[in-house]
């Protein structure tokens, strides 16, 4: 399966692929999972946060994003990490968050990240280096568990 990935800022996003991103996190995460959640939460379109997306020929099948490390936090987030359902279990979660750590790894190399996982995906965040930080809690009706990931060695 050939995968078109891109990472951009909200300002290099085309209105194409902001409402395709949004479009694609509402059906999976408030229609397939019925969680409403504010889902325009304001951190999209800060200009440091990072947004990793995947195309086949021009459908959007996965996407996350990441969240700069601010004045009161050293750590980096990822959240938002969602795969079109056509598409699962097909490796491209472990592609695009393996790209989209380099890229924050990069970008904010002293940066630890956290992130809020489902529990039913906990060992794919495992396989890249993430380790629980926390009791699982439910959230929206779903299990999760907090995991960090060590910053880079300098």
């Amino acid at each position: 399966m050939d995968i078109n990935w891109t990472i951009a800022t909200f300002e290099n996003l085309s209105l194409r692929e902001l409402h395709d991103l949004i479009k694609l996190r509402i059906d999976v995460f408030v229609v397939e999972q019925t969680c409403p959640y504010p889902e325009l939460d304001g951190l999209d379109s800060l200009s440091s946060t990072l947004h990793i997306h995947g195309k086949v020929d021009d459908r959007l099948v996965a996407y996350a994003r990441a969240l700069a490390p601010t004045a009161t936090s050293s750590t980096a987030k990822i959240g938002r990490v969602v795969t079109d359902s056509d598409y699962r279990h097909k490796g491209l979660a472990r592609q695009m968050l393996g790209r989209l750590i380099t890229k924050v790894e990069q970008s904010w190399p002293t940066a630890e990240l956290k992130l809020s996982s489902q529990t039913q995906v906990t060992q794919l965040y495992r396989s890249l280096g993430f380790v629980p930080i926390s009791e699982e809690y439910i959230e929206d009706g779903i299990a999760h568990i907090d995991m960090q990931r060590p910053a880079r060695s300098p």
